[in-house]
Formats: C-alpha cells, sequence, structure tokens
C-alpha cells in the first residue's frame, strides 16, 4: 500500500512502504487505509521527521484559520455571531472576526500545537480587495437593436459555418467534412485567471464551453445550440 493506491480501500491487514512517502500526509495515507492497528504492517524502516517536529508555517496557518471559521459557523448556528462579522470570502472573513475579537484572541478550543502568541505570533492579515459587481441595463432602444442585429450578420458573415443548416452539419459530422480545427494544438483556450476576482470556477466552466465551441462546432450545433428550441 502506497499513498498512489490508497483512494477508496480499506484493508483489515494494511501492508504499507512508507519510505518513499513525501509528506506526513502522505504517511497518513497510507496507514489510513488499515483497519486494525494490528493489521498494520511496515515493510521497512522510514524517517520519522516528516510527521515528528511540528508543521510547516504554511501548514500551521492553514490549521489556524480552520479553527477560526469552526468557532464562526458554531457561533452562526447558535445565533451568537456579532453582524459585524461579515465578509464574501474566507480571507475577509477571518479579517472581520479576528479585528472585532482581537489579533491575540486563541479559541479556546484550539489545540496547543497551534495556539499563537507573542513569540508565535498570528498576525491579522488584510483581505484581497474583493471584486465589484455592477448590474448593467439592457437598453431597448432603436439604435442598440440596429448595432446587435449588425454584429450578429457581421459575425455570422465571418465564419461560413454558422450558416450552416442542421441537415449538413450532420452530413458534415458521419462524412468528417468539418472544417473546425483547433489550431491551437491540444492547449485549450480558456479565460486568464484573475487573482482579484475570484472567477476560477466560471472561468473553468466557460473555458470548457468555449473549448467545446471552437473545437467541436459540429457537435456543437447539432446538439448544443437547439437545448432551447
Amino acid at each position: 500500500m502506497t499513498d498512489f493506491n490508497s483512494q477508496g480501500r480499506t484493508r483489515p491487514y494494511n501492508v504499507v512502504d512508507l519510505q518513499n512517502c513525501k509528506n506526513h500526509q502522505s504517511v497518513y495515507t497510507c496507514l489510513s487505509r488499515g483497519s486494525t492497528y494490528q493489521g498494520t504492517i511496515i515493510v521497512q524502516g522510514f524517517d520519522h521527521s516528516k510527521f515528528m517536529g511540528g508543521v510547516t508555517g504554511w501548514l500551521c496557518q492553514e490549521f489556524r484559520e480552520l479553527e477560526l471559521l469552526d468557532e464562526i459557523t458554531r457561533l452562526k448556528y447558535e445565533g451568537n455571531l456579532s453582524p459585524k462579522v461579515e465578509g464574501a470570502t474566507r480571507a475577509a472573513l477571518i479579517h472581520s472576526y479576528r479585528t472585532l475579537k482581537g489579533g491575540k484572541y486563541v479559541p479556546k478550543t484550539i489545540h496547543g500545537a497551534l495556539k499563537w502568541s507573542e513569540k508565535d505570533p498570528f498576525e491579522v492579515e488584510d483581505p484581497y480587495k474583493e471584486a465589484e459587481w455592477e448590474l448593467v441595463k439592457h437598453t431597448k432602444g432603436k439604435n442598440s437593436d440596429q448595432k446587435l442585429n449588425a454584429n450578429v450578420e457581421a459575425d455570422a458573415n465571418t465564419d461560413p459555418s454558422n450558416n450552416l443548416t442542421r441537415d449538413a452539419l450532420l452530413e458534415a459530422k458521419y462524412t468528417g467534412n468539418s472544417t473546425s480545427v483547433n489550431q491551437q494544438g491540444d492547449e485549450p483556450l480558456c479565460f486568464t485567471w484573475n487573482e482579484a476576482t475570484y472567477s476560477c470556477a466560471f472561468d473553468t466552466l466557460f473555458g470548457i464551453l468555449h473549448h467545446v465551441y471552437q473545437s467541436q462546432n459540429i457537435f456543437w450545433f447539432s446538439n448544443i445550440q437547439s437545448q432551447n428550441e
């Protein structure tokens, strides 16, 4: 058993090789597959420093933030969370809570190895600037309709494949006469991620849809375009 093939496995007799594990998380993954202590078999020696001597700085901060989020969630559930604590993101929420409680405040339930103090400080960091949303009003003026129609006509004339009928698209699909080939190679075309907008989830979704539209337009026009009909 190694951390590379342990997913979804539970064994009464768990034979593990910890020598090549990268870190303590890898060691835990291997050992956690065994259902009993007596059935755990370690085949050779291993480096004890991977899970002794304390956690790294970034992992310690991660655990500390999780403890704070856990307390915020509990207070919210119990109805005892101050209305001053708010934030659209994890960083903003933690910053709001620590600003209210003070930077030296440590939750009572936190483990001793994670507690912060003057010797081991946990600074209150400012959150990233949150994205500003703006609702765009739809105008129904005559000029806007004419401009929209002109753009649609120009786009349709630019790509001849947009003028193909459904029957022609299906025929091209089965005869292999599709001219839509991804000229960029195997790398899909997608949006550039911006850490200031927190839009990675949307970038992923629309990146996939855009890639399908660009590289598989026969499939797009014959299967997706008509979904609302």
